[in-house]
């Protein structure tokens, strides 16, 4: 299985049309034949742009958004082919869900979907972190976007979205189910929420960022087994060559 077979653009159409979405999701070419309730999105925070100088991060920020396949690249790049990429919270994501099992990462990303809820890169050089708009806003992107990916289960790598979600889900007049603090873990408080669109039941879980210096991804793989074993089976299918 090639690297190049591993996405799907089979929804880029649909893509285009949702206002506020700068980089194209990565979509598994199999997620889309999965069953309803089997289908895992992972919601990354945000792109950073990250040159050491102030005016050469200001030309990255403007070429990452001319660059609608950005995500797309990072996914395949970082987390299928494993190339040289430093962030922690790429390198600490298989070790979240899959802890030290041996896991075909082709075969994972064929079958899941991702991408980063803050839809403009942050500025390195000032330490940017996302504000409530992007929030507020990464949650109208979101909702057009379960529509047409219909997701059943997302991971949030982030607890940042769902300190707005009940006031920006009453905004939107969407079906939800509030967040709900669940348990501390290095620091953090798990979360959980459900979200309806178009008849679709969407399970929300955000855990702490796996870029966070206190972030033990062996306690929150623990967290996910024991809180969110629905979630978790549902990865662990994804890792399945049988599916």
């Amino acid at each position: 299985m090639s690297i190049e077979t591993l996405d799907s653009t089979s929804h880029d159409n649909s893509f285009e049309g949702i206002q506020g979405l700068s980089w194209l999701p990565w979509v598994g070419l199999k997620y889309s034949t999965l069953p309803a309730q089997e289908r895992l999105l992972i919601i990354g925070e945000s792109h950073y742009a990250n040159e050491n100088e102030a005016s050469a991060n200001h030309e990255k920020i403007g070429e990452l958004m001319k660059n609608s396949r950005y995500t797309r690249e990072i996914v395949g790049g970082a987390l299928v082919k494993l190339e040289n990429w430093t962030t922690p919270t790429l390198t600490n994501l298989h070790l979240l869900l899959h802890a030290h099992k041996p896991v075909d990462r082709k075969v994972f990303w064929s079958n899941a979907c991702f991408y980063n809820f803050v839809q403009r890169p942050m500025d390195y050089t000032r330490r940017e972190r996302p504000g409530r708009k992007d929030f507020v806003d990464g949650w109208k992107v979101f909702t057009e976007l379960s529509r047409v990916l219909r997701p059943s289960h997302c991971l949030f790598i982030g607890v940042g979205a769902s300190n707005v979600f009940n006031p920006a889900a009453k905004q939107m007049g969407i079906d939800f189910e509030p967040a709900l603090w669940t348990e501390m873990v290095s620091g953090t408080w798990g979360r959980k929420a459900a979200l309806g669109t178009n008849g679709n039941r969407i399970e929300m879980t955000f855990i702490q960022h796996a870029g966070a210096p206190r972030f033990s991804w062996c306690k929150w793989h623990d967290y996910l087994n024991r809180d969110r074993a629905e979630l978790m089976a549902v990865v662990n299918r994804a890792a399945s060559p049988a599916i």
